[in-house]
This record gives C-alpha cells, structure tokens and sequence, in this order.
C-alpha cells in the first residue's frame, strides 16, 4: 500500500515537472522492473498482474490529478 501511494505522488510530482512523455518512460521502468521481479521469482500468477496493473494505475492517475491541478490554477501552463 505504501508502494501504491508513492507511485501516485511520483506522478503527481512528474505531472508538474515533466511532460508526458516521462510518465510513459516511468511506466516502461516500472513494467520492466515486473519482468524481471517475475524471471527471478520463477513462476506467473495472476496477482502478478493485477499488482502491475495497480502500480501502473497509481502512477499514471498521480500523473492525471497533477497535470489537472496544474492547468487548473491561474495561469498554468
């Protein structure tokens, strides 16, 4: 759960520094940081990727809130 919400402030944090084209970028390292975490652990559940799916949520939804919340205040851009 910790994990889950850190996901969300990185891409919150993202949304406000970085463009687009770096959460995609985090959402790759993420999805290849799950391959190898499945590899070494040797077997593939279902859970595996629904925690994925969860991960890549948190990220990419911190990215959304941010980037509203950005656009939304005056003068935003």
């Amino acid at each position: 759960m910790i994990g889950l919400l850190m996901a969300a402030l990185a891409g919150l944090m993202m949304s406000w520094f970085f463009r687009f084209g770096f959460v995609v970028l985090a959402c790759v390292v993420f999805l290849l940081a799950d391959i190898v975490r499945v590899l070494l652990k040797g077997q593939f559940e279902l859970a595996d990727l629904l925690i994925l799916f969860a991960y890549l949520s948190a990220l990419q939804g911190g990215f959304m809130l941010g980037a509203y919340l950005k656009y939304r205040r005056p003068g935003g851009s």
